[in-house]
């Protein structure tokens, strides 16, 4: 969990859980950055033997943590766009002889508003979903 998460927990279900002896929440915390270079060579390795020609990634954890790191685009969704025909855009890049598509999208939590979401990217994603997708779930395929 982070560390928003883990103050909800000390601050919420501690309490609750120690009134109905339950056991303490357990979850690790997790780190800002988690991709070191093994890691992205990794991903890498199976985005290049996969045959995909698009990269969809969700939310900026794994445009900071892959893409970014690659020097293949911008490290946050923000930077691609927060306007409804910026939004959900394919971004061409090469990397190892490969032309390939991003597609870089919200994370589900905010999609859903589930959560503390950002009530901006629910609804630039729910226009996304009704307006753009459509065109281009033909291309993903290929």
């Amino acid at each position: 969990m982070n560390k928003g998460q883990a103050a909800r927990v000390l601050s919420d279900y501690a309490p609750v859980a120690k009134a109905l002896g339950l056991p303490a929440a357990n979850v690790p915390l997790v780190s800002t950055g988690y991709a070191d270079h093994l890691r992205v060579e990794a991903v890498l390795e199976e985005l290049l033997t996969s045959g995909a020609n698009t990269l969809i990634t969700l939310g900026d954890a794994p445009l900071r943590e892959f893409v970014a790191a690659l020097s293949l685009g911008h490290p946050k969704l923000r930077m691609y766009g927060t306007q409804p025909g910026q939004y959900g855009k394919r971004h061409p890049f090469s990397i190892r002889g490969r032309h390939l598509q991003l597609l870089p999208l919200t994370h589900p939590r905010q999609a859903r508003a589930l959560g503390n979401s950002d009530k901006e990217w629910g609804d630039l994603h729910r226009h996304w979903v009704q307006h753009t997708a459509g065109e281009i779930t033909g291309v993903l395929g290929r």
